[in-house]
């Protein structure tokens, strides 16, 4: 008799498989056991992914900022809006926050000009990360002084999604915020079906 095999996710692993396959002919009620056991554990998976990255279906921030001022104007704005804000005060710990908690955080806004390790290196390594880890790619604003075209293209070009000058134009921050926000419940109502 000559089996047929099927590779099988190795984390759902059951008494039914040989090493990671699923050998042939299969039950009904054992395949309908094995599918309901793998849709439970990737819904899990897909749960325990998305738990941190928002507060109540809203964003989590980074804000990436070392002028102190700045950082609480800042933080108590975007709180009004229910947001929950972390602070990183230099690119270095900012990359440190998104490496060891990539879903945790739904969208990172990065000063430029910051000590210990800039802006723009931070978000490269940022996206070498998500590359080298296949991760989706995170919203990063940049937030700079800096109002040169050239300026605005070498954010763009490190891997900044947008591109803000200072002093921040808070109701335009907002807006833009919104729209991560609605794509993070997008997220979370695909995540459901």
């Amino acid at each position: 008799m000559k089996y047929n095999l099927i590779q099988i996710n190795p984390q759902t692993s059951s008494k039914y498989f040989r090493d990671d396959y699923l050998i042939k002919p299969v039950k009904k009620s054992v395949l309908e056991k094995l599918l309901k056991d793998y849709l439970s554990k990737r819904q899990q998976m897909t749960e325990n992914k998305y738990q941190n990255s928002s507060t109540e279906f809203g964003l989590h921030l980074l804000l990436v900022e070392d002028n102190p001022i700045n950082a609480k104007i800042a933080t108590r704005l975007l709180a009004k809006y229910h947001w929950k804000v972390d602070l990183a005060t230099d690119g270095k710990q900012a990359l440190d926050f998104v490496m060891s908690n990539y879903y945790k955080y739904t969208v990172v806004l990065m000063d430029i000009h910051l000590p210990i390790m800039d802006g723009l290196t931070c978000t490269t390594l940022i996206r070498q990360f998500e590359k080298d880890q296949m991760l989706p790619t995170k919203p990063v604003i940049a937030l700079t002084s800096d109002s040169m075209s050239s300026h605005k293209n070498q954010c763009l070009k490190a891997g900044c999604t947008e591109y803000m000058n200072k002093p921040i134009d808070y109701p335009l921050l907002v807006a833009l915020l919104e729209r991560y926000n609605k794509r993070n419940l997008f997220a979370f109502a695909e995540c459901d079906k």
